[in-house]
């Protein structure tokens, strides 16, 4: 190729020596060069790799002279989610997690729409609350006490087998369902990743709505169901995570009984695929499908950062609460042959002490887990006997979490003895029938309230980082109006100081 290039210069020169033909030369001689650049490349295999790690840093970090168009290229070229072996920030983009970087789920369309969203975007596209609620007025319900009757009682449902449908256009399902509605995430969010557990039988429609007040594309979220829920339902969720790669139905599903040990064991199977997972969370949360945030993702990272590695989790030993039946007498397990219901039941066999010196307590099944806890659960012996232990116990779930925090004798991260802060628990508010923490505007289920327009004053004024319960088809302007009011916050990006209940 060199000989080619001399020849045609030598030509050139031969016929005429003006200064416009030794300027083509030099453009030439520079093309040539360039050319001769690529193919040694391409022969050594070098253009083969999406992108040389260091060039890729320097290209965020500004330490190279690069259009911002060629960086929002360079992103949009690498897969969905990819995790890559070096720590990356990109100007807010990407997660920093522990010398890993999942890069959002975003194509440049939706980097820029999210850039410039706001909430008149936000009201227009109709990601706000339910769509057909769009003339709600929800100052009322969030300032001071109102009524039930001023507001609509029904909302537009979707079936699992729509959301299918709609899961399969995934560019349209995100946009549609407003899950590119946020404004950017801030820097301390992001390196601070929270996991998800979420639990739910039917009403995948209710379970979308509280994904997306929950979601960011940097935190992560397990879905698990009950294998009775049905065959739709399940296709349903898992078309969630095509479309949102950092949502997932759990590699195990159980056949959940209430009060059976298949309930505790539903959140420990998500808490084994969380572990594994790449995201590098800091705490995880579990809770049902009808629960719903009452605080922003930055107020709860705050929150985090307070309990500096502190698990919260209700802990009651009062002899009364301790309902001592269920664990004194091993759990036995009655199939009603008509109806096909198993109910659990105290049996008459007396059950062992807890294994390991652990301590009786009792409390809620939904809690905010440290990570470090998380771990301890699967490489503890003594954790992994009072699991074993917590088999034969009638709603272990209310004892296994409320034991290990409680613990005095084996040393567990996060627990009270082990404490780095003391905080009461907040994570969830559930107001019981005869209980002491409020009274219920409508019906209670289970003895716990169905929250409704009239309750949402003082939950917006509990201090709880969540609420339990709302049903999609009970007044579901609560339900609206707490989703508006967490998109203001949002786009604030201010965090609230809350009382401590």
């Amino acid at each position: 190729m060199s000989k080619l290039i001399r020849c045609m210069i030598c030509r050139v020169f031969w016929k005429r020596k003006s200064v416009r033909n030794v300027m083509l030369v030099m453009c030439f001689l520079t093309f040539s060069y360039q050319m001769m650049t690529v193919a040694k490349l391409w022969s050594n295999g070098r253009l083969t790799t999406p992108l040389n790690h260091t060039r890729w840093e320097r290209h965020i970090t500004g330490q190279a002279r690069t259009d911002r168009t060629d960086v929002d290229k360079i992103k949009t070229s690498l897969t969905e989610n990819e995790i890559h072996p070096t720590t990356v920030r990109a100007r807010g983009q990407g997660v920093e997690t522990s010398g890993k970087s999942v890069l959002p789920d975003r194509s440049k369309d939706q980097q820029n729409l999210s850039q410039s969203v706001d909430m008149s975007t936000a009201y227009r596209h109709g990601w706000i609350g339910f769509p057909d609620m769009s003339n709600c007025s929800c100052e009322q319900m969030l300032t001071g006490p109102t009524n039930n009757s001023l507001y609509q009682q029904r909302v537009q449902r979707l079936s699992s087998q729509q959301i299918l449908m709609e899961a399969k256009d995934c560019s349209r399902f995100k946009t549609k369902f407003g899950f590119t509605r946020y404004p950017p995430v801030s820097i301390e969010e992001r390196e601070f990743p929270i996991a998800y557990i979420i639990l739910f039988h039917r009403s995948l429609d209710q379970v979308l709505f509280l994904l997306r007040a929950i979601y960011r594309p940097h935190n992560v979220y397990c879905l698990t169901l009950d294998t009775t829920s049905g065959p739709d339902i399940l296709k349903a969720a898992r078309s969630l995570g095509t479309c949102l790669p950092n949502v997932f139905v759990a590699s195990k599903l159980e056949d959940i009984v209430y009060a059976g040990f298949s309930r505790l064991m539903a959140d420990v199977d998500c808490m084994e695929d969380l572990v594994r997972h790449p995201v590098r969370w800091k705490y995880v949360i579990n809770m049902p499908g009808e629960q719903f945030p009452l605080r922003t993702n930055l107020e709860l990272v705050r929150t985090f950062k307070l309990f500096n590695g502190s698990n919260n989790l209700e802990v009651l030993t009062a002899d009364k609460a301790l309902l001592k039946y269920r664990y004194l007498y091993k759990a036995v397990y009655l199939k009603n042959n008509v109806t096909g219901v198993i109910n659990v039941r105290k049996g008459s066999k007396q059950h062992e002490p807890p294994p390991h010196g652990f301590d009786m307590a009792k409390g809620s099944t939904y809690g905010c887990f440290a990570r470090e806890l998380v771990e301890f659960l699967f490489t503890s012996t003594a954790a992994r006997d009072l699991l074993e232990w917590s088999r034969d116990v009638v709603s272990p779930d209310e004892y296994f979490w409320a034991m290990l925090h409680y613990s005095k004798g084996v040393k567990v991260p996060g627990s009270l003895a082990e404490s780095k802060s003391a905080y009461p628990y907040i994570t969830s508010l559930s107001v019981w029938k005869g209980g002491v923490n409020g009274k219920c505007a409508t019906k209670y289920v289970h003895a716990i309230c169905i929250f409704s327009p009239e309750d949402v004053f003082n939950l917006v004024n509990c201090g709880n980082l969540f609420a339990n319960k709302f049903y999609i088809d009970h007044h579901p302007a609560a339900l609206h109006c707490l989703d508006e009011m967490l998109l203001k916050q949002t786009f604030s990006g201010t965090a609230r100081d809350f009382p401590l209940p």
